[in-house]
């Protein structure tokens, strides 16, 4: 378990005493010794107080009377454990809880568990994309592989991709121009035929006399 332990004290005007921890029995003593000892010199003012010792963090937050401490592996981040001493505050203070141990409880296995935590879900993606990149190269340089080929190759390759998106914007573009084209050889040919029509319908209108009814004022 990453987080190890978590505490409330409170105090009575002279000193801290404990109210409520969990787990209910530490496996490590001296992890309570020197919780007891940086709240001695703590000043009884709001303070956030985060100390290393025996590679372990002690993370201990006074609020008036009351004093919550966390204690972690050195490895545990840090944003964490202050994230957890803030919520506990809060949801304390709220809702004063009489089991205390089993509210801390609530809180240590929450937060132990770092796949609850989003910017750390992003920080392993990473390192396992730099990790994924790093046994490639290893990987190449162990085969043998030339590194200036494969950055050779890799621009080849997007070269010949860019090339191709290239070919295939002109080829659109000369799609559309024909498009274009035949669509205005079809607009002229109807005009031509609605031309062609009109005239017709003149002549036998106006010219042909078996047909002839009349055009331009004549009786």
């Amino acid at each position: 378990m990453a987080i190890e332990h978590a505490s409330i004290y409170e105090n009575d005007g002279d000193s801290w005493f404990k109210i409520g921890q969990y787990p209910k029995k530490l496996q490590n003593t001296r992890i309570e010794k020197i919780v007891t000892t940086i709240l001695g010199k703590m000043p009884k003012a709001d303070t956030l107080k985060t100390i290393t010792e025996d590679s372990h963090h002690y993370h201990i937050q006074v609020s008036g009377d009351i004093a919550y401490a966390c204690v972690t592996d050195a490895s545990f981040p840090m944003r964490i454990s202050h994230k957890l001493l803030k919520e506990v505050i809060k949801d304390f203070e709220k809702n004063e809880p009489k089991n205390i141990g089993k509210f801390l409880k609530k809180y240590v296995k929450e937060y132990s568990d770092l796949s609850n935590d989003k910017l750390n879900q992003v920080n392993e993606k990473a390192n396992k994309i730099h990790k994924d990149m790093q046994n490639t190269i290893d990987a190449a340089l162990t085969r043998g592989d030339d590194i200036e080929l494969l950055d050779t190759e890799g621009e080849e390759l997007y070269e010949h991709s860019r090339q191709t998106f290239n070919r295939s914007r002109k080829i659109k573009r000369q799609l559309y121009i024909k498009m274009i084209v035949i669509i205005s050889i079809l607009v002229l040919l109807l005009l031509s035929c609605v031309g062609v029509a009109a005239l017709v319908i003149f002549l036998l209108l106006c010219v042909v006399p078996s047909t002839r009814v009349g055009c331009f004022g004549e009786s």
